[in-house]
């Protein structure tokens, strides 16, 4: 088992009741992960935590996990069941989505010079106030997290998809300089970390996948410890919305699997939200950004499509009602102190 995984118990807590969790090795990369308050069990296969509730995890991989590990614990039965909910059915098919998609994910749409380009726009907000153990949620492959990892001295990265996560394993195990970078199987509603467990929280792109925006904000205000800094990007309620998807449907620049009804949102939208999660008023901005479609950057190299970016922002930004139809909403805030 990893000295990482080891170390991020401290962050780490059961999804059901909050509770600390303990590490039961079983072999060399298997655990088990118990929660010392409910005694519900979790899936660590390979060093992976699965880090769901039992109704959203991947029965057959349990299933299949258990029997292997039949006489190496003797705690299978323990714990308890949780409800089935009614976003569950939204939950699992966000997860099934991912799950086949992870590698057309990584070998296509992160390779984008637009968003190669955008991702670097974006990780310069987060590495202006770099430092402390950072929280990405919706992690993917390791997004933001792994370009990341020199800026702080912890990183945990959630995503509700295990291929996702398994893929983010996989490159962060080949940059050799990785090692206190964790990823795990995770409900962006309901996070597995303590409450004030971290500094800083990226949320890559999550708000509009899930079915309740406001719980993902309130539960990243939760993990953060008093004074911590989140940011986060979102599809904005652009009036060239429509231009946009008219040049998806000639020619697809990516797939994605977001909610019916949050796939777009306004930059007021997304105020609300952070203010009733509990930001600190005085903390919160939200702005827009990309005013050419992706389709345009897409053309030009990497170095060039971060320099046009940076020019078409730096001039639309500057025209008051232009200002506000970027294409990306990008937010940032802070947990009162």
């Amino acid at each position: 088992m990893t000295d990482s995984l080891t170390r991020a118990l401290s962050l780490l807590a059961c999804p059901l009741c909050r509770g600390p969790l303990e590490l039961i090795p079983l072999t060399r990369a298997d655990a088990v992960a118990r929660c010392s308050g409910c005694s519900s069990w979790y899936r660590v296969e390979g060093g992976v935590p699965e880090l769901l509730p039992a109704r959203l995890q991947d029965r057959a991989r349990r299933d299949a996990f258990r029997r292997l590990h039949e006489g190496e614990w003797q705690g299978w039965a323990e714990g308890r069941e949780d409800a089935s909910r009614p976003d569950d059915a939204h939950k699992l098919e966000q997860k099934s989505f991912y799950d086949e998609d992870a590698l057309v994910y990584e070998s296509s749409m992160l390779k984008l010079p637009f968003w190669r380009a955008f991702d670097r726009l974006f990780r310069e907000y987060v590495l202006a106030e770099a430092g402390g153990t950072l929280a990405e949620i919706g992690c993917g492959t390791g997004r933001i997290s792994l370009p990341c990892r020199g800026s702080f001295d912890a990183v945990v990265g959630l995503d509700i998809s295990e291929a996702m996560v398994r893929t983010g394993v996989k490159k962060r195990d080949a940059l050799g300089d990785a090692a206190h970078i964790v990823y795990t199987v995770a409900d962006a509603e309901n996070i597995p970390l303590r409450d004030a467990s971290v500094d800083a929280v990226v949320l890559s792109g999550i708000l509009h996948h899930v079915e309740n925006p406001g719980r993902v904000l309130a539960e990243s205000l939760r993990v953060l410890k008093p004074g911590g800094r989140f940011w986060g990007l979102e599809n904005n309620r652009s009036a060239f919305r429509p231009i946009f998807d008219m040049l998806m449907a000639v020619s697809r620049a990516w797939n994605e699997k977001a909610h019916e009804d949050n796939f777009i949102m306004s930059a007021s939208q997304v105020r609300d939200w952070i203010h009733a999660a509990g930001a600190d008023p005085a903390s919160v901005e939200a702005w827009t950004s990309v005013f050419l479609p992706p389709h345009a950057f897409n053309m030009l190299d990497e170095e060039t499509a971060y320099r046009l970016l940076k020019a078409t922002d730096s001039s639309a930004r500057r025209v008051p009602w232009l200002s506000a139809q970027g294409g990306l909403l990008v937010f940032k805030g802070r947990k009162p102190e």
